[in-house]
């Protein structure tokens, strides 16, 4: 009985380690950023501000690239990730965690597994009624690129429905 309650208890250390170890969004980026085919690029509320305020004083921009552009006011920062000619290995292991990443506490809103490619959306939401999320992962996996897009502000769904709905016609 002493042995079985020795391995109930090295069994809960190690499923709470486990736990523990498990990394964020921003984490798995920082983690894969740093590799030699790896290009990341951060975007804050500054620098997405200044675009926003440039691309209205556009006379070039039509009423769909404007309605973009005001989207952008609402984001904190903007992340993107792009792993080019990765080993499967690596591929593999950079969309297994953020599939980790994404389990705790994202609603996975596209799911898409083609042959050797697959896309993933994901969002969080502060509140389950409210039609805004404050963060958006899109992770896009194909066989010798992985990219990650990661949106952190207040995110209007609608205007995301409504912006792609444009961009279909």
């Amino acid at each position: 009985m002493n042995t079985m309650k020795k391995i109930l208890m090295i069994a809960i250390v190690l499923a709470m380690s486990t736990m523990a170890m498990a990394q964020s969004v921003g984490e798995v980026i920082d983690k894969y950023k740093s590799l030699d085919n790896a290009e990341s690029m951060t975007l804050t509320k500054d620098m997405l501000s200044m675009m926003t305020a440039m691309a209205q004083n556009s006379k070039d921009l039509d009423a769909e690239a404007r309605e973009s552009m005001e989207m952008m006011k609402n984001i904190e920062q903007m992340t993107t990730l792009q792993v080019k000619e990765a080993d499967a290995a690596t591929a593999t292991t950079l969309m297994s965690d953020m599939r980790k990443a994404l389990s705790k506490g994202y609603e996975i809103t596209t799911d898409m597994q083609e042959d050797n490619e697959s896309v993933v959306i994901a969002i969080k939401k502060k509140k389950k009624k409210d039609n805004h999320a404050s963060e958006v992962v899109i992770v896009a996996k194909e066989e010798k690129e992985t990219v990650v897009v990661y949106i952190i502000g207040k995110i209007d769904m609608d205007k995301i429905g409504n912006l792609m709905n444009m961009t279909k016609d």
